[in-house]
């Protein structure tokens, strides 16, 4: 038996007292190679470079680590206590990149008699020692050898006493590019050497007959936009922002049951670049369910005690997003969506989606003057029940195309799921001042 799908419109009141009060500056930054001083560390403790010998194999497993760490000075005078290794990533997360104890006396090679270090084997480092790959994350990471504060004559100094901010050290020239998924690791290229990049395009063909083109960048570190093609038209059907090495559009308005040729282009950064991915071809569905709609500016409720089939259920009052604030050139404002209940009481189960999508917002009293949804992101949260929140979409990507709110593959045994969303909002300080409105439109299929 097919079940009709139910769905619903959220009202968005975002409501911005945007006060114009004068000109901000725009800052601008570059991608860089070199690598970040953590906030625990002083940069004005920085001795010097380091320099390693990279194994045939860079795995973050069996026997993968640097060969050797050498530096071209030992630890200066008072810095002699101990040394230890540390990876440390830009939000200030670190772990022993040694898994040995903490070097503690004048053995040669430590640098704590003031020659230079040369450490090999487990004192180079034992990232493959390490208990567990959850200590790593994917991204860019800085090494860090200390000097740490004392020395001979002071014995009651170690390392468990002492912050690392109090420590000279030392630091790799480059980042390491860690990748986590794969297990590997690489010092990052130079500035100017720009890495070479593999785009590998899947397309999902969704109930609905609309498409979803997934594109997936190695290495993990890529970031920039991501341009999707129709092949056969030689037309773009959309671009999204790299994020966590993915980039995704959704195409409709396809024809049921004919085969679409796409293609995925990424543009590269500073530091890759550019590849295109293979034609993927995709065949899209014979019998599209076309998703039911119904627009309100409150909200739609099926009663429970009447409830039958696949049910959306959003909280009256619609959404508010405050006074927006002014944060550099841009003004800001943030609220909440409301929980969303999604009821599926159909025998069998067979999975839904939850998608959404806003319309441009339009100032009150001055139809002419709007700005566009894609000022809107989201961050889905799944409250309680089966099934998994769709990805964070940012203010400038936006929520002017159909975004995943929730989904529940099919098979599921518990009949409710509850969701919500963090709402933000970014537009430019020239925006005219006033209070706008938009419509979010929730479809449920």
């Amino acid at each position: 038996m097919r079940t009709r799908p139910w769905s619903a419109r959220a009202a968005l009141a975002g409501v911005l007292a945007l006060m114009l009060t004068g000109v901000a500056g725009v800052s601008t930054s570059t991608a860089s190679t070199s690598p970040s001083i953590p906030d625990e560390l002083n940069s004005a403790n920085r001795i010097g470079d380091l320099t390693i010998v990279e194994p045939a194999t860079r795995t973050l497993r069996n026997a993968g680590d640097p060969a050797e760490v050498n530096t071209a000075v030992g630890c200066p005078e008072g810095f002699r206590a101990s040394s230890r290794t540390f990876l440390f990533w830009s939000d200030g997360t670190r772990v022993p990149a040694f898994a040995a104890t903490t070097r503690m006396n004048e053995t040669a090679g430590y640098g704590l008699d003031g020659q230079p270090i040369h450490l090999t084997g487990v004192y180079a480092s034992a990232w493959s020692n390490l208990s567990t790959l959850a200590m790593f994350r994917t991204g860019a990471a800085t090494l860090v050898v200390t000097c740490d504060p004392g020395g001979p004559s002071d014995p009651d100094m170690n390392d468990s006493s002492q912050p690392v901010g109090n420590a000279k050290y030392f630091t790799l020239p480059r980042q390491l590019e860690i990748d986590v998924a794969n297990e590997t690791w690489r010092v990052a290229e130079g500035p100017g050497e720009e890495v070479d990049t593999t785009t590998t395009l899947t397309p999902t063909a969704n109930n609905d007959g609309s498409v979803t083109l997934t594109a997936t960048v190695a290495p993990a570190g890529a970031t920039g936009d991501v341009t999707f093609t129709d092949v056969g038209a030689g037309a773009s059907v959309g671009t999204d922002a790299l994020e966590g090495g993915a980039a995704s559009v959704t195409v409709g308005d396809l024809q049921a049951g004919r085969q679409y040729t796409f293609r995925a282009e990424y543009a590269g950064d500073a530091g890759h670049k550019p590849s295109t991915s293979n034609d993927a071809n995709v065949t899209t569905v014979a019998e599209p369910t076309p998703p039911k709609q119904e627009q309100t500016e409150v909200t739609v409720t099926i009663p429970a005690s009447a409830a039958t089939g696949l049910q959306l259920t959003v909280t009256a009052g619609g959404a508010s997003l405050g006074e927006a604030t002014l944060n550099g050139s841009q003004f800001e404002a943030s609220g909440t969506l409301g929980e969303v209940r999604v009821t599926d009481n159909r025998d069998p189960r067979n999975g839904w989606a939850l998608n959404g999508a806003a319309s441009d917002f339009v100032k009150s009293g001055a139809q002419g003057t709007t700005f566009s949804a894609a000022a809107l992101g989201w961050t889905p949260k799944l409250v309680a029940g089966p099934g998994s929140a769709g990805s964070a979409v940012a203010p400038g990507a936006g929520l002017s195309t159909q975004r995943t709110l929730a989904s529940l593959p099919a098979g599921a045994s518990a009949p409710e799921t509850r969701v919500n969303a963090d709402l933000m909002l970014r537009v430019p300080q020239e925006t005219p001042e006033g209070a706008y409105s938009a419509t979010l439109t929730l479809t449920l299929i």
